[in-house]
Order: structure tokens, then C-alpha cells, then sequence
């Protein structure tokens, strides 16, 4: 129950928070009679006391705050002070350590996923299988609730839905639908950048269709970040993930999601390339055919059926 009670802290609101914004250790006889604690009922109920507020300082990087809870008022003693500090300590090297093979292995993993996307790029001619591909490695490598791909309708300036990874349902509108310049991924094409943001209901940029908006109230996932595709300086569509509010994307992680757009840009012109050599390659057959047809037959009904069947 306690770890349900300090699964989220409010940053810079509290006592927890002010240690890990200060550095300064905190030690406080009783919590019930201290005004910055921000939970009382649960002070109450459990009946909590005493507390010692540790950062969590590795080299020059705060990496969290140790939080200890007693039962009864107490002064904390140097000697209880010092041994808390080394508690600290050891916690800190811990959990940065963690967070150094967590990066070094997200980084061993992006490079293997952005080499099999790659290969995948160079070997098929239809995005059928590139797509999902992208999509659901960066969900995975950013462990976020879903990521999606669309396709810029020139004509229209919608933005087409064309592959979903997620948990989620997709934000969009009718058939898949963005309408033009609104949403996140609205954004980041008519900018011709990457756009995040933590909530896209409270994001000024962000205009939402009205079948749209009534989506993404409902949606538990809200923070964003969209990067546009571009080919040769035209953008032909969106990458795009979501997680819970709040979620702000470094730059590390925008870095990463652009390297995929890259190649999600790649393998979507490919495969409208690839349909539009396919398009002449019939067409041009199709009029050999007709031609072939309509000099074996003088007969005007016979013609005229053979030339009707070749348009459709």
C-alpha cells in the first residue's frame, strides 16, 4: 500500500521532491506536524512519524531521492545520519549503473533494429512489411502505449493512417483520418520538424476535429511527439508515438525517432515508386493489348467491346 501511496510524486511539490531538487538531505521528527508533506492521510492512517530525505547524487547527476519513514518521533543522531548518507550512496552507484546498461543496451538495441529496418528498406519495394516493422520497434525501444505511421494526402492535406502499433486505440477521426494541419503530427508537417508535447489537450499548437477531440478525452494517452517524413526536402507523411500524460521526449529519444522516420521515408517512397512503375508497366500493356485486339477485328460492335473491357 505505501509503494501504491509514492508511485508518483508531483515534481517540485513536497518534501521527497524538494530533497531531490535541493540535494540537501532532510530529516524531519514528525511529518504529521510538517506543513510540506503533502500526504497526511496517509501519515495518519499508517502512523508515520519520523523521516529522512537522502538525494541520490552520482558524480554530478541527481538520480533519485531515498526516502525512509519511522513510526515514532525521533533526532536523528550523526552517527544515524552518516549511515543513511552511505545507504544513499551505494544507491545512487546502484541505480546509475542501471541507468548506464539501460542506455548502453537501448543503444545496442536501436542499432540492431535500425540494421534490420535498413535491410528490409534495401530488399522490398512495398512497405507492407517495413512499416510494422518500424512501428513496433520504436514503441518497444521507447516503451511507450503506441506509435503510428501516416501518409500525407497531397490533395487534401490529410494526414492517412496506414500502420498502428499500441495498446491504444488510434486518435483519429473518421477512415483514419487526421484533417489537415491539426494534431500533433498536423503540426510537426506544416513546421517540417519534430513537435512533442506532454498533454496535446492542454498544447496551444494543437487544433483537434471535433470527432477527433471527443477521442482523445477519452484516450488515457495524451503525450505526443510526431516527426515529419520528408524525401528530398517534400514531406509525404508522419511518424508518431504516444504514452501517458506528462511524459516529456529528450533529446535523445526525438534523435531516435527521427533516425526511423528517416527510414520509414525511405521505404514509403519506395512503395509509391515501386505502384507508380507498376501503374505505366500495366498500362502500357494494356494498351498493346488493345492494340493487338482492335487489328484483328474490323467488326465496329466487336471494337467498340474490346476497348470497354481494356478501360476497365
Amino acid at each position: 500500500r505505501l509503494m501504491a501511496e509514492f508511485s508518483a510524486i508531483p515534481y517540485g511539490s513536497g518534501v521527497v521532491s524538494g530533497v531531490f531538487e535541493s540535494r540537501v538531505a532532510v530529516y524531519i521528527t514528525d511529518i504529521q506536524k510538517e506543513p510540506r508533506w503533502l500526504n497526511q492521510r496517509l501519515a495518519r492512517e499508517a502512523d508515520l512519524h519520523a523521516f529522512a530525505g537522502i538525494p541520490l547524487i552520482s558524480g554530478n547527476r541527481v538520480v533519485g531521492a531515498l526516502a525512509i519513514l519511522f513510526g515514532k518521533r525521533r533526532q536523528f543522531t550523526p552517527q544515524e545520519k552518516e549511515l543513511m548518507n552511505l545507504l544513499a550512496d551505494h544507491a545512487a552507484i546502484a541505480i546509475n549503473n542501471a541507468w548506464l546498461f539501460e542506455k548502453a543496451e537501448r543503444r545496442r538495441q536501436t542499432a540492431e533494429s535500425l540494421a534490420e529496418v535498413g535491410r528490409l528498406v534495401s530488399q522490398s519495394l512495398y512497405s507492407a512489411e517495413v512499416g510494422p516493422r518500424i512501428v513496433d520497434s520504436i514503441r518497444r525501444l521507447l516503451g511507450a502505449r503506441a506509435s503510428a505511421l501516416f501518409r500525407l494526402e497531397p490533395e487534401s492535406g490529410d494526414l492517412l493512417l496506414t500502420v498502428f502499433s499500441g495498446e491504444a486505440v488510434p486518435l483519429t477521426g473518421q477512415r483514419g483520418l487526421y484533417p489537415g494541419g491539426t494534431g500533433v503530427v498536423g503540426v510537426a508537417v506544416r513546421h517540417r520538424r519534430s513537435v512533442a508535447t506532454p498533454d496535446l489537450l492542454m498544447d496551444s499548437r494543437v487544433s483537434l476535429a471535433p470527432e477527433v477531440r471527443s477521442v482523445v478525452v477519452e484516450s488515457p494517452d495524451r503525450a505526443t511527439l510526431a516527426v515529419p517524413l520528408l524525401v528530398q526536402e517534400e514531406v509525404i507523411g508522419a511518424l508518431s508515438i504516444r504514452d501517458r500524460p506528462g511524459r516529456v521526449f529528450d533529446d535523445e529519444e526525438i534523435r531516435l525517432v527521427e533516425a526511423f522516420a528517416d527510414q520509414a521515408a525511405i521505404a514509403m517512397q519506395n512503395a509509391r515508386l515501386f505502384e507508380e512503375a507498376e501503374r505505366r508497366r500495366k498500362a502500357a500493356e494494356a494498351l498493346a493489348e488493345v492494340g493487338r485486339l482492335l487489328s484483328q477485328s474490323l467488326d465496329i460492335e466487336l471494337v467498340g467491346q474490346r476497348i470497354v473491357e481494356s478501360v476497365c
